[in-house]
Protein backbone atom coordinates (compact mmCIF):
# COMPACT_ATOMS: atom_id res chain seq x y z
CA UNK A 1 0.00 0.00 0.00
CA UNK A 2 1.09 2.90 -0.87
CA UNK A 3 -0.12 7.00 -0.04
CA UNK A 4 -0.07 10.64 -1.87
CA UNK A 5 -2.17 13.59 -0.47
CA UNK A 6 -3.57 15.88 -3.13
CA UNK A 7 -3.99 19.14 -1.97
CA UNK A 8 -3.55 18.73 1.73
CA UNK A 9 -7.11 16.84 2.33
CA UNK A 10 -7.32 14.21 -0.19
CA UNK A 11 -5.84 10.69 1.03
CA UNK A 12 -4.79 8.51 -2.33
CA UNK A 13 -4.03 4.98 -0.98
CA UNK A 14 -2.75 2.73 -4.07
CA UNK A 15 -2.41 -1.19 -4.04
CA UNK A 16 -0.86 -3.90 -5.84
CA UNK A 17 -3.68 -5.96 -7.13
CA UNK A 18 -7.54 -5.43 -6.93
CA UNK A 19 -7.85 -8.52 -4.31
CA UNK A 20 -5.73 -6.32 -1.84
CA UNK A 21 -7.92 -3.33 -2.91
CA UNK A 22 -11.35 -4.49 -1.97
CA UNK A 23 -10.16 -6.40 0.64
CA UNK A 24 -8.87 -3.14 2.53
CA UNK A 25 -11.74 -1.15 1.21
CA UNK A 26 -14.93 -2.81 1.32
CA UNK A 27 -16.54 -2.94 4.47
CA UNK A 28 -15.37 0.73 5.29
CA UNK A 29 -16.97 1.85 1.58
CA UNK A 30 -19.83 -0.59 2.61
CA UNK A 31 -20.13 1.31 5.78
CA UNK A 32 -20.24 4.87 3.70
CA UNK A 33 -22.28 3.55 0.58
CA UNK A 34 -24.02 0.29 0.17
CA UNK A 35 -27.27 0.13 -1.48
CA UNK A 36 -28.40 -2.08 1.21
CA UNK A 37 -29.76 -0.18 4.28
CA UNK A 38 -28.64 -3.05 6.42
CA UNK A 39 -25.14 -2.60 5.96
CA UNK A 40 -25.18 1.22 5.30
CA UNK A 41 -24.00 3.04 8.60
CA UNK A 42 -24.41 -0.19 10.37
CA UNK A 43 -21.26 -2.47 12.14
CA UNK A 44 -21.77 -5.98 10.06
CA UNK A 45 -18.86 -8.75 9.55
CA UNK A 46 -17.29 -9.90 6.68
CA UNK A 47 -19.96 -12.89 6.42
CA UNK A 48 -22.59 -10.48 6.27
CA UNK A 49 -20.87 -8.75 3.75
CA UNK A 50 -20.10 -11.51 1.72
CA UNK A 51 -23.77 -12.81 2.17
CA UNK A 52 -24.99 -9.66 0.89
CA UNK A 53 -22.25 -9.78 -2.48
CA UNK A 54 -22.52 -13.65 -3.27
CA UNK A 55 -24.65 -15.23 -5.58
CA UNK A 56 -26.62 -18.36 -5.02
CA UNK A 57 -23.91 -20.29 -7.08
CA UNK A 58 -20.80 -18.65 -4.78
CA UNK A 59 -20.21 -16.27 -7.84
CA UNK A 60 -19.18 -13.00 -5.60
CA UNK A 61 -20.67 -9.48 -7.33
CA UNK A 62 -17.85 -7.33 -5.86
CA UNK A 63 -15.85 -5.88 -8.37
CA UNK A 64 -14.90 -2.27 -7.94
CA UNK A 65 -11.84 -0.41 -9.55
CA UNK A 66 -11.38 2.56 -6.85
CA UNK A 67 -13.30 3.72 -3.47
CA UNK A 68 -14.28 7.23 -2.12
CA UNK A 69 -14.74 7.95 1.37
CA UNK A 70 -15.19 10.77 3.52
CA UNK A 71 -13.16 11.37 6.86
CA UNK A 72 -16.02 11.54 8.51
CA UNK A 73 -17.81 8.32 7.49
CA UNK A 74 -13.67 6.84 8.04
CA UNK A 75 -13.85 7.79 11.30
CA UNK A 76 -16.91 6.52 12.28
CA UNK A 77 -16.01 3.22 10.85
CA UNK A 78 -12.51 2.85 12.60
CA UNK A 79 -14.28 3.66 16.25
CA UNK A 80 -17.12 1.45 15.51
CA UNK A 81 -15.78 -1.90 14.19
CA UNK A 82 -13.25 -4.62 14.99
CA UNK A 83 -10.62 -4.03 12.56
CA UNK A 84 -8.57 -6.38 9.94
CA UNK A 85 -4.85 -6.09 9.87
CA UNK A 86 -5.27 -4.63 6.52
CA UNK A 87 -8.08 -1.93 7.89
CA UNK A 88 -5.25 -0.88 10.91
CA UNK A 89 -3.04 -0.08 7.99
CA UNK A 90 -5.57 1.93 5.93
CA UNK A 91 -6.44 3.72 9.99
CA UNK A 92 -2.73 4.19 10.18
CA UNK A 93 -2.38 5.88 6.79
CA UNK A 94 -4.88 8.38 7.46
CA UNK A 95 -2.93 9.86 10.17
CA UNK A 96 -0.89 11.75 7.73
CA UNK A 97 -3.59 14.29 7.14
CA UNK A 98 -4.38 17.43 9.89
CA UNK A 99 -6.98 16.15 12.22
CA UNK A 100 -8.69 19.28 12.30
CA UNK A 101 -9.84 19.19 8.60
CA UNK A 102 -11.73 17.83 6.89
CA UNK A 103 -10.50 14.96 4.46
CA UNK A 104 -11.16 12.36 1.53
CA UNK A 105 -9.97 8.77 0.87
CA UNK A 106 -9.56 7.33 -2.57
CA UNK A 107 -7.92 4.51 -3.52
CA UNK A 108 -7.15 2.89 -6.31
CA UNK A 109 -4.99 -0.07 -7.62
CA UNK A 110 -1.49 1.31 -8.73
CA UNK A 111 -0.73 2.76 -11.83
CA UNK A 112 -4.85 3.25 -13.08
CA UNK A 113 -5.21 7.31 -13.63
CA UNK A 114 -8.24 6.76 -15.26
CA UNK A 115 -9.84 6.01 -12.46
CA UNK A 116 -8.18 7.84 -10.11
CA UNK A 117 -9.44 10.94 -12.30
CA UNK A 118 -12.91 9.49 -10.97
CA UNK A 119 -12.54 9.52 -7.88
CA UNK A 120 -10.67 12.85 -7.75
CA UNK A 121 -13.70 14.29 -8.42
CA UNK A 122 -15.62 12.49 -5.97
CA UNK A 123 -13.43 13.75 -3.20
CA UNK A 124 -13.62 17.92 -4.61
CA UNK A 125 -17.50 17.18 -4.63
CA UNK A 126 -17.56 16.06 -1.28
CA UNK A 127 -14.58 19.02 0.07
CA UNK A 128 -15.30 21.77 -2.38
CA UNK A 129 -18.75 23.77 -1.58
CA UNK A 130 -18.49 25.41 -4.99
CA UNK A 131 -17.89 22.50 -7.20
CA UNK A 132 -20.09 20.55 -5.79
CA UNK A 133 -23.04 23.05 -5.86
CA UNK A 134 -22.24 23.81 -9.91
CA UNK A 135 -22.07 19.82 -10.18
CA UNK A 136 -25.62 19.97 -8.88
CA UNK A 137 -26.81 22.43 -11.23
CA UNK A 138 -25.40 20.67 -14.21
CA UNK A 139 -27.18 17.29 -13.10
CA UNK A 140 -30.42 19.10 -12.01
CA UNK A 141 -30.09 20.59 -15.75
CA UNK A 142 -29.45 17.21 -17.95
CA UNK A 143 -33.03 16.17 -19.74
CA UNK A 144 -34.91 13.97 -17.43
CA UNK A 145 -34.74 11.23 -19.69
CA UNK A 146 -30.95 11.29 -20.05
CA UNK A 147 -31.02 11.86 -16.27
CA UNK A 148 -33.13 8.85 -15.62
CA UNK A 149 -31.46 6.71 -17.87
CA UNK A 150 -27.85 7.45 -16.52
CA UNK A 151 -29.41 7.19 -12.89
CA UNK A 152 -31.18 3.33 -13.35
CA UNK A 153 -27.78 2.20 -15.03
CA UNK A 154 -25.71 3.19 -11.95
CA UNK A 155 -28.51 1.94 -9.74
CA UNK A 156 -28.41 -1.59 -11.85
CA UNK A 157 -24.29 -1.34 -11.24
CA UNK A 158 -25.07 -1.45 -7.19
CA UNK A 159 -25.28 2.48 -6.45
CA UNK A 160 -27.04 3.86 -3.63
CA UNK A 161 -30.01 6.57 -3.78
CA UNK A 162 -28.07 8.66 -2.00
CA UNK A 163 -24.62 9.10 -3.70
CA UNK A 164 -26.39 9.01 -7.32
CA UNK A 165 -25.96 12.99 -7.96
CA UNK A 166 -22.15 12.29 -7.14
CA UNK A 167 -21.70 9.37 -9.34
CA UNK A 168 -23.64 11.05 -12.49
CA UNK A 169 -20.72 14.18 -12.27
CA UNK A 170 -17.94 11.85 -11.48
CA UNK A 171 -18.90 9.60 -14.86
CA UNK A 172 -19.76 12.40 -17.02
CA UNK A 173 -16.78 14.77 -15.99
CA UNK A 174 -14.42 11.95 -16.27
CA UNK A 175 -15.71 9.57 -18.48
CA UNK A 176 -14.83 9.49 -22.42
CA UNK A 177 -17.85 10.17 -24.83
CA UNK A 178 -17.26 6.53 -26.29
CA UNK A 179 -17.49 5.10 -22.63
CA UNK A 180 -20.97 7.10 -21.89
CA UNK A 181 -22.81 6.53 -25.03
CA UNK A 182 -21.69 2.87 -24.76
CA UNK A 183 -22.51 2.35 -20.91
CA UNK A 184 -25.74 5.06 -20.55
CA UNK A 185 -27.38 6.44 -23.66
CA UNK A 186 -25.83 5.73 -27.35
CA UNK A 187 -27.55 9.73 -28.22
CA UNK A 188 -25.02 11.44 -25.61
CA UNK A 189 -23.60 14.22 -27.27
CA UNK A 190 -20.00 15.93 -26.69
CA UNK A 191 -22.08 19.39 -26.16
CA UNK A 192 -24.10 17.84 -23.34
CA UNK A 193 -20.73 16.57 -21.35
CA UNK A 194 -18.71 19.59 -22.26
CA UNK A 195 -19.67 21.67 -18.91
CA UNK A 196 -19.17 18.66 -16.64
CA UNK A 197 -15.70 18.22 -18.56
CA UNK A 198 -14.74 21.99 -17.86
CA UNK A 199 -15.92 22.11 -14.43
CA UNK A 200 -13.79 18.99 -13.38
CA UNK A 201 -10.77 20.95 -15.20
CA UNK A 202 -11.06 24.01 -12.52
CA UNK A 203 -9.64 21.94 -9.69
CA UNK A 204 -7.11 20.23 -11.77
CA UNK A 205 -8.87 16.78 -12.60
Amino acid sequence: MRTKIYHGHILYVTFPTRKELILSLCRPAEFYECANSKLRNHIFSHEEFLDNYMKSDGRLDYDWGGFNIPGTSLAQFFAKFELTDRERQLQAATNRLPSTQPYYLIATTAGDSETLRHELAHAYYGLNPQYRRQANALVRGLPIKLRKKITATLAEWGYASQVMTDEIQAYLATSGLRYLRAKFCPTITAERVKPFLALVKTVGV
